[in-house]
């Protein structure tokens, strides 16, 4: 798998989203350089999520095989769940961001196929037309650089990519039966105005998971790396160095 790495320190980990690539963590990176060695595995596109795992579980040995931290928003939670089913003896923390344990209801399972009924005869401008509002924060500003970013990042990765994506989103089940049996840190990190993934959801995830952190991040909807990547840089910073005993 190929990766994009800068930094120095500690391994983290960080995984994108749906309809992005390794510049949703551009803010972050560039704040938490200096304290970790930032790994950006290039997993867009790659299939089913237990895939991927082992994907990174092998890409983490060629690492240097020591246990790292591991940050992943939307699917890439999904992802980083999956990592910490299939290889918890390799993950030293994780964070987990604007994502959920739980299975999509009926209605969100529905309109996933309907984005693919629309990829499948070639309107990717209309998924995008309503894909981009909808993972950010409702009052953002239409100037705002994440809302440009975000758009040029999924029209990038192409119809194809996202609807790869789609498909491992759909088939990854969930993941309930991890909450009780993580025994790492565990920080939870939700947008204050998430729609998607709301911080009810996040609350209750962490009061599945004995002795982990619920963060609020103000002024961001689903996509907190890219809205606020200052508070959340500041955030992830506070957790990991704290994690490696920094």
């Amino acid at each position: 798998m190929e990766y994009t790495q800068s930094g120095t320190g500690p391994t983290l980990l960080l995984l994108p989203g749906l309809g992005c690539d390794d510049r949703l963590w551009q803010g972050v990176v560039e704040r938490l350089s200096d304290h970790f060695t930032l790994v950006q595995p290039h997993t867009w596109g790659r299939g089913p999520l237990t895939e991927q795992a082992r994907e990174l579980e092998t890409l983490a040995g060629e690492l240097g095989g020591r246990p790292l931290g591991i940050a992943g928003l939307s699917l890439g939670g999904y992802l980083s769940f999956e990592c910490l089913r299939r290889w918890p003896q390799g993950i030293r923390a994780a964070a987990l961001l604007d994502t959920t344990a739980y299975a999509d209801d009926a209605d969100r399972v529905e309109t996933r196929h309907q984005v693919l009924g629309l990829l499948e005869a070639g309107k990717y401008a209309e998924v995008l037309g309503a894909f981009v509002p909808s993972v950010l924060a409702p009052g953002l500003a239409k100037e705002h650089p994440a809302r440009a970013l975000l758009l040029d990042m999924a029209v990038g990765l192409g119809a194809e990519t996202f609807a790869l994506d789609l498909h491992a989103i759909l088939g990854r089940g969930d993941f309930t039966d991890v909450l009780p049996h993580l025994r790492v840190p565990i920080l939870f990190v939700v947008g204050s105005q998430d729609t998607l993934t709301p911080p009810a959801v996040a609350r209750q995830m962490a009061a599945e998971v004995p002795g982990s952190r619920l963060v609020e991040i103000p002024d961001a909807g689903h996509m907190t790396p890219l809205e606020n990547p200052e508070a959340t840089a500041r955030v992830l910073d506070q957790f990991f160095t704290v994690a490696f005993h920094l």
